[in-house]
């Protein structure tokens, strides 16, 4: 009888180790999942926002020049803010993997280090088309600038007085 109580004992304890391993298995299935999904739509937002920052700039390249966009640079200002924003986040993204990389419960396969390199990008990339857009719209307020005021500075001294006068 004894043999018979043993077996029942491992029997039991082996069943509920089983179902709490596969209720921590599903669990972390569906973090990974929910991950997975989190970062392919961030990936979506930022390909589509540097998409428009890059349209936007050659839209603004093609232009003529006969008007200012940004006389209080308030565009250019969240320009600079939306920017800093995005390298923020590529910082917390590279956090992110670092601790997917490290997580022992995560496998290659279950591709949430990649999907984290793949946002990484999508924000760098971001970034990158936001400097650009920035870089695209102060070139046009500069020639326009130019034109408009149609000032032609002979020193140095001229060029730091007109600065200081803005």
């Amino acid at each position: 009888m004894i043999h018979a109580e043993s077996v029942s004992a491992t029997l039991n304890t082996l069943s509920d180790d089983i179902l709490a391993g596969a209720k921590r298995s599903l669990g972390l299935l569906r973090d990974i999942d929910r991950t997975i999904a989190g970062l392919c739509y961030d990936q979506q937002h930022f390909k589509s926002f540097a998409e428009i920052a890059l349209k936007t700039a050659e839209s603004i390249r093609k232009a003529p020049c006969i008007k200012i966009l940004d006389a209080e640079g308030a565009i250019e200002e969240k320009l600079r803010r939306g920017q800093e924003a995005a390298r923020q986040m590529r910082a917390c993204l590279i956090a992110g993997r670092d601790s997917a990389s490290e997580d022992p419960d995560l496998t290659e396969e279950d591709g949430v280090v990649e999907e984290f390199d793949r946002t990484i990008e999508a924000v760098t990339d971001l970034h990158n088309a936001i400097d650009e857009l920035r870089i695209v719209l102060g070139e046009h307020e500069a020639d326009v600038s130019t034109r408009v005021e149609g000032r032609v500075f002979s020193t140095p001294e001229e060029i730091d007085g007109y600065l200081s006068s803005l």
